[in-house]
């Protein structure tokens, strides 16, 4: 009885132990993820600073309303597009290392900014976010979807469902940077599949980065051909022009 005791004091003592560090260190500096100076965030202020944010207030939170990216996105067709910059440095360099080297703090520090970015807009939240699938055999590469690492982080902040489930990859594509547009919209025509019966009103598809638009029209059209009344924002980090 006195073993027991005192093993339950122990546990109890590493709880209240974890809990005093994990205290500690919100109040203890860390390098920042780009230029690794003390900071108390991810990202310091001055690296957040250096990037040119997409000015969403202006647009009212739809970047369609902005000509020069409805001209370089033609096939875009949504109710919300959001992205929070252009594809630029340090988000560049921070979006291939979460992609391609497993980085995968840079999720939070992204997530991080584009929550910051929409976090005073009004009535544009969404029942869910849909990260947009990798094909099983990519996943099995990467271990990982960075769209979705993302996305967690931002369905967690703002308390919204996270469905991963909803649809699947079923096509294995050639890597889209390879190819040109039209070359896009072919090798992405009819790769995904919805696969679980859901009664959301409104969604939001969440990709790390948007190109021509190609894979998150693709997405949303397969979405809507099952629900045609249902409403698809689409959401990014970046947008490359």
């Amino acid at each position: 009885m006195a073993g027991l005791i005192q093993w339950r004091s122990v546990v109890i003592y590493a709880q209240q132990l974890r809990l005093l560090l994990k205290k500690l260190a919100q109040h203890i500096p860390q390098l920042c993820l780009v230029c690794h100076q003390p900071s108390m965030t991810l990202l310091c202020k001055c690296c957040q600073d250096d990037i040119v944010l997409m000015d969403l207030n202006a647009c009212d939170y739809h970047l369609l309303n902005v000509p020069r990216i409805a001209s370089a996105l033609p096939g875009m067709s949504c109710e919300r597009l959001i992205a929070i910059a252009n594809y630029q440095q340090p988000l560049k360099s921070m979006l291939l290392a979460l992609k391609f080297n497993r980085q995968l703090v840079n999720a939070k520090a992204l997530a991080d900014l584009f929550c910051k970015a929409i976090d005073s807009a009004d009535d544009i939240l969404p029942e869910a976010i849909v990260p947009v699938p990798l094909h099983h055999k990519r996943y099995k590469q990467r271990h990982y979807n960075q769209a979705r690492e993302v996305a967690r982080y931002v369905a967690e902040y703002f308390e919204l469902a996270l469905d991963d489930t909803f649809c699947k990859r079923v096509k294995y594509t050639q890597a889209q940077t390879e190819l040109s547009g039209g070359q896009r919209r072919k090798n992405l025509k009819n790769a995904f599949e919805v696969v679980a019966n859901k009664t959301y009103q409104h969604i939001a598809i969440f990709d790390d980065i948007i190109t021509t638009g190609s894979t998150v029209n693709e997405l949303k059209r397969t979405i809507q051909r099952q629900y045609p009344q249902m409403r698809i924002d689409i959401w990014c980090v970046c947008i490359s022009l």
